[in-house]
């Protein structure tokens, strides 16, 4: 048996829609990413999914803004259960996506972008929101998994076109 037949396709719209509906509760995420001497650091950042798209947004102060910046290259996000709701630290559901950045300018698709992202997270993005040292990074999913317990795991694949969102 080959590792990938232990997996099931995340195509299904209940698989989907159970993994959209575990996502969309989240106001941050969590960022794993390779610094340019080949370290690995891991961090977090705000995340909002806004008309099917996924942005995050990040300071320059942090490990994975240089990372980012400075070395194009794929990088992991993931969604991890909060332990006080899991049934089980050892299953505790969780999304994760490889993923590229795109760095966005600051014009009026970023402050339609900040004015979600104030909604969802509130008055913290609010301070943010004019310093010049944060930047709104758009996230392109390439693949990924989705584990939502014991024998449960989905695959998260590609079509070519991007990872699509049902809603």
């Amino acid at each position: 048996m080959k590792n990938n037949d232990l997996y099931g396709n995340i195509n299904s719209g209940e698989i989907l829609s159970e993994m959209e509906e575990f996502i969309d509760k989240f106001k941050s995420v969590i960022i794993g990413t390779v610094s340019i001497d080949g370290g690995v650091d891991l961090t977090y950042a705000p995340y909002l999914k806004l008309d099917g798209e996924n942005y995050i947004y990040i300071s320059e102060i942090g490990d994975h803004f240089s990372n980012l910046k400075n070395k194009e290259q794929i990088f992991e996000i993931m969604f991890l259960e909060d332990e006080s709701e899991c049934v089980s630290p050892v299953v505790r559901k969780r999304v994760r996506f490889n993923v590229n950045a795109e760095f966005l300018p600051r014009d009026e698709e970023f402050e339609k972008v900040l004015d979600s992202f104030e909604e969802k997270v509130g008055k913290h993005m609010k301070i943010t929101r004019n310093m010049k040292d944060f930047h709104l990074v758009k996230l392109n999913i390439l693949n990924g998994r989705f584990v939502k317990g014991f024998g449960k795991a989905y695959k998260i694949q590609n079509d070519g076109e991007g990872f699509k969102w049902k809603k």
